[in-house]
């Protein structure tokens, strides 16, 4: 027996004729969506008041367990804490500190915030930490404690030193003999292995970027700064519901002006000029990173076209050789041989990087064999890990595409690829 069902689903997800098999539950890229009722032989197909997923904190406890952590604490007070806004996407105001075994997760939280955890056993506190703190490492009784420091990832490295001194001293009163460690060797793949729900709202902060540079065309004329470019397109990702997804997006004038993390500048857009891009908005917590580019003009120079076909052709060719197991190095490798061989310099940077809830998520980096990027490149690419594609030029003409994409069995483009030089 086949039903057709039309329903529209809260938190901006719309399913379309949608077909159930006599079933009990219908799921779509994780999230559950229908609960059936079989009421004196008529199904009722009732619309879940909350989406739900697999969790951040159910792929925790995983790896966890897979990696034998005896036990991982995360401690934050008054904001933020990276590791926190990962698996809670929340900040709290008192100390708290959130524990994770291989199959508990318990959150120590002032009273005045335990309505801010879900999902974990909630544990509070009045007066101070201590109150409940102590007992439960006593309880849990950890051979070894993993805590969010790192010398080499800045995704990880977020507990500060008045915590880590203040923690310490709880564990001298417990009389912890055990060690502590960095959270490194595990946290690196809950943050990189993205689940269904991160890559949606990846895939939806690229179409909201990729709509901006749509845009374009509307507020190019001669006379424009690229000041005034930026802020049109930064108008346009707050009018989404967006925000920009780092501080300073680049909007670039000229073949000869050097690309990079430059700021944009009251220079004037002249006829037959180049225009190059590095732009992205943050979509519900994550983040798109595109590079597009432009010609203010018709016909573009034979030295812009050179370049642009030569880019595009590194970046395919690095396309067709992503996959699970496949090193950083080895995928970098075969973008940047196509620019040298081509007769152009290599390339200054790496020709990707993670993102996530940051542009630049830490973990695998596709990168050379530099000082600066050797730990992470020589690291495997993982299924669900999610890339920037960004090789570009330097020298005598200045030129970059940058494209998002997800590591399934193969690499698969989140964005629209450029395949030619867009005129305006």
């Amino acid at each position: 027996m086949k039903i057709q069902v039309r329903a529209a689903i809260q938190e901006k997800l719309t399913v379309r004729d949608c077909h159930i098999f006599g079933v009990e539950n219908f799921t779509l890229l994780g999230y559950h969506l229908f609960t059936v009722d079989v009421v004196e032989g008529t199904r009722c197909y009732t619309c879940n008041k909350r989406i739900t997923m697999k969790s951040k904190g159910e792929q925790a406890l995983e790896i966890l367990r897979e990696k034998s952590i005896d036990c991982w604490v995360i401690l934050i007070r008054e904001g933020k804490e990276k590791a926190v806004e990962l698996l809670l996407e929340k900040g709290f105001v008192g100390e708290s500190a959130f524990i994770f075994t291989r199959d508990r997760k318990i959150a120590v939280v002032a009273s005045y915030d335990k309505e801010r955890v879900e999902d974990m056993e909630v544990l509070t506190y009045t007066k101070g930490i201590r109150e409940v703190l102590p007992s439960v490492l006593k309880e849990i009784s950890p051979r070894k404690i993993y805590m969010n420091f790192s010398e080499h990832d800045h995704t990880i490295d977020s507990l500060t030193h008045g915590l880590f001194i203040k923690f310490q001293t709880i564990l001298e009163e417990i009389a912890f003999a055990g060690e502590v460690l960095s959270s490194e060797v595990f946290l690196e793949e809950l943050r990189s292995v993205k689940i269904p729900e991160e890559i949606r709202r990846i895939r939806e902060a690229v179409r909201v970027t990729e709509e901006i540079f749509e845009e374009l065309p509307n507020f190019v004329h001669e006379g424009v700064t690229e000041i005034e470019i930026l802020e049109k397109m930064t108008d346009l990702t707050y009018k989404s519901g967006c925000e920009l997804a780092w501080e300073d997006p680049a909007v670039t004038f000229g073949l000869q002006t050097e690309l990079g993390h430059r700021i944009s500048s009251k220079r004037k857009l002249k006829k037959n000029e180049s225009i190059h891009i590095d732009f992205g908005v943050k979509y519900e917590g994550y983040c798109s990173d595109l590079q597009r580019v432009f010609y203010y003009g018709k016909n573009p120079p034979q030295e812009m076209v050179r370049a642009f076909e030569t880019i595009k052709k590194a970046q395919e060719a690095s396309m067709q050789v992503i996959e699970p197991g496949k090193k950083g190095y080895e995928i970098d490798g075969t973008a940047r041989k196509i620019i040298t061989e081509n007769g152009y310099p290599e390339y200054n940077h790496g020709l990707g990087h993670q993102i996530g809830r940051e542009v630049h998520d830490g973990g695998c980096i596709l990168g050379p064999l530099w000082e600066r990027y050797e730990k992470n490149s020589r690291k495997p690419v993982k299924e669900g890990n999610v890339f920037t594609v960004e090789p570009s030029i330097h020298g005598k003409v200045n030129l970059g595409l940058e494209d998002d994409i997800v590591v399934k069995k193969r690499g698969e483009y989140l964005s629209h690829p450029q395949r030619e030089i867009i005129e305006i």
